[in-house]
């Protein structure tokens, strides 16, 4: 699922390297195969798009997780193998305004300012009981 968090300009060299990955990843999911990022980035390096350095691999990680947030790989895609989520971080800005986004589509602003008020009744009948104690 191709989902734009946020937008970042990536050079021409690094779009050129996410096309290759999206092509890598099309083409095991064709097979219903999912790779892991460490299986992206070996099929990179026996490509020989990329060499096989620590280094590399930590770009590519970066390289990956950005193009997520800016909606240009998909969220499922790329995990860290079968028995771990991988968890992209997201600006704190963006994931208030999509949790703030999430709650206004199921949260009754109406029904909870009437138990604000409730409360508010409630507390100053409470202060006024125990003043007389």
């Amino acid at each position: 699922m191709l989902i734009r968090f946020v937008s970042h300009k990536f050079s021409v060299a690094s779009l050129t390297k996410i096309e290759v990955c999206s092509q890598i990843i099309e083409e095991y999911l064709t097979q219903n195969l999912r790779l892991t990022l460490r299986q992206l980035y070996y099929q990179l390096v026996t490509r020989n798009v990329i060499p096989n350095l620590e280094r590399e691999y930590k770009n590519l990680s970066k390289l990956i997780s950005d193009a997520r947030l800016a909606g240009y790989v998909d969220w499922d895609v790329a995990q860290h193998g079968s028995s771990s989520w991988e968890v992209d971080a997201l600006p704190p800005d963006v994931l208030a305004g999509i949790i703030r986004q999430a709650l206004d589509s199921i949260v009754d602003r109406g029904a909870m300012e009437r138990v604000k008020r409730k409360e508010e009744r409630d507390k100053k009948k409470l202060k006024a009981a125990l003043g007389r104690l």
